[in-house]
């Protein structure tokens, strides 16, 4: 059987899982979608890091995406977590928070923790970015979903 739709529809914050099509667990029917919704967001993450460090010339050595990246993947991890997004993960306000701890939190592991600078535009580009792609991708989602829905 293959993997559930990637479009899900937002859960109402005391709704379970749904049940699983086709006699798959539970589990891997609700957290299948939200690992694909988690990459879409790490995809942001990530062509932000990449298409930086090419602007300036930095070079895309797995090394150096990886050290840029980690601080930015911690938070979006921390911010998946707080925002508690799995409960309405194409929510575009929650959307909107995930993208602003990302950045806040990722600028201050970077700047803590990895000694990396964090320069106002540096912070102002990556604000406008990652709101703009997680927020995006969200609207695109939610446009598409009710497509479906309308059309069944």
């Amino acid at each position: 059987m293959g993997d559930p739709p990637l479009i899900v529809r937002p859960f109402p914050s005391d709704a379970q899982p749904p049940n699983a099509p086709g006699g798959l667990s539970t589990e891997r029917a609700y957290h299948g979608p939200m690992r694909r919704l988690l990459l879409l967001d790490v995809v942001v993450v990530l062509a932000f890091v990449v298409l930086g460090r090419e602007t300036h010339d930095e070079g895309n050595a797995l090394a150096d995406v990886a050290t840029t990246l980690a601080p930015f993947l911690i938070a979006l991890l921390v911010a998946w977590t707080a925002t508690r997004i799995v409960r309405s993960p194409l929510d575009v306000s929650r959307g909107a928070f995930v993208a602003a701890i990302t950045v806040a939190l990722g600028m201050l592991v970077r700047r803590v923790v990895f000694d990396d600078g964090t320069a106002t535009a540096f912070v102002l580009v990556a604000s406008a970015f990652n709101l703009a792609g997680m927020v995006g991708w969200r609207l695109v989602a939610r446009r598409l979903s009710r497509r479906t829905a309308a059309t069944t």
